[in-house]
């Protein structure tokens, strides 16, 4: 379901909150997480980073930038989580294969936490952490932060109630440099085990409330290319993604069957919505949320606070999803 305006800039304000949070993984993804989180308070004090293998190159790393000092950089999980007090939480960004590890760690700690997609590389696992989080009473998600994307949640508003097919094209350079470091496979997940949370999380802002996907194929080219179809209903849902094409594409397709049609592209900052051909013209306020992760980090501290942002209300559906595909790739 499309969020309002006024849900996503509360969000953006949300993030600025001086909670105490952990980073798993100081990777390239770790540390734009917290990059964020400490851009979103102005401040990297009560933001701790761990860094297991790479502890002196982070360290480094948050020596270029002063907004960086207050940051706590540590190879001691275990500590962090023991000392984060009240209103701690975690985001897991490290990679795939070690994400049912740090879930762990959180758990026995009771701190919640944030888990990047996917929310592990075995899906049959991340069930039953899911179930682990949910006995102990503690909230978990599951990091897709174009599912915050402000043209995509007024796309859904002007949808409304509708029919037709949603293609969804993701494609990306063989080696892509994204925040100052080349992006890196993961060679534990499949190239659809990685975009298939991303695109059911896309799907899902323009497809409504409890949508009823059915999961009709999956096949992937090697590790360079895939596609994927779900059907709800009377919508049809179509994937395909590369890593192996000249340049980044992120480009949302609609085709309506009363006539109407939308692309949004959201390869670059601002994204651009058009309609038949022609621009979109939205309200600036969408414009001034000019970042998925600090919507997203927003997203996860409301669901701290008892809401149901997707983010948190549709992890089990990603789940059993991505238990489907792998039936399906098999």
């Amino acid at each position: 379901m499309s969020n309002a305006l006024e849900t996503l800039e509360d969000y953006w304000a949300a993030a600025a909150e001086p909670r105490p949070l952990v980073v798993f993984g100081a990777g390239r993804w770790g540390r734009v997480w917290a990059s964020v989180a400490a851009g979103a308070r102005g401040t990297g004090e009560g933001i701790a980073l761990i860094a297991r293998s790479n502890l002196d190159d982070t360290r480094a790393w948050q020596a270029e930038h002063p907004s960086r000092a207050e940051i706590v950089v540590t190879g001691d999980p275990e500590s962090v989580l023991r000392d984060m007090g009240e209103g701690g939480n975690a985001l897991i960004a490290s990679r795939p294969k070690d994400h049912i590890r740090d879930v762990d760690l959180c758990l026995r700690a009771g701190v919640p936490a944030l888990v990047e997609k996917p929310f592990s590389d075995d899906p049959a696992e991340s069930a039953r952490m899911v179930e682990r989080a949910a006995a102990a009473g503690l909230v978990y998600g599951i990091g897709v932060e174009f599912s915050l994307l402000p043209e995509l949640h007024a796309l859904g508003e002007m949808l409304g109630s509708w029919a037709g097919t949603a293609t969804l094209h993701w494609e990306d350079p063989d080696a892509e440099v994204r925040h100052g470091h080349l992006k890196r496979p993961h060679d534990e997940i499949s190239l659809l085990d990685d975009i298939l949370p991303h695109a059911l999380s896309i799907f899902g802002v323009i497809a409504g409330s409890q949508p009823d996907w059915v999961m009709q194929k999956a096949f992937e080219r090697g590790v360079r290319s895939a596609q994927l179809s779900l059907q709800d209903g009377k919508r049809a849902f179509r994937l395909f993604a590369s890593k192996a094409m000249p340049e980044r594409t992120r480009r949302f397709e609609i085709e309506c069957q009363d006539g109407r049609n939308f692309v949004l592209d959201f390869a670059k900052t601002p994204a651009r919505l058009t309609s038949g051909g022609r621009s979109v013209a939205l309200d600036p306020r969408f414009g001034a949320l000019s970042s998925t992760l600090r919507l997203e980090l927003g997203a996860w501290f409301r669901a701290l606070d008892g809401g149901q942002p997707a983010i948190v209300a549709d992890l089990k559906t990603h789940i059993a999803m991505h238990a489907r595909l792998r039936e399906l790739l098999a």
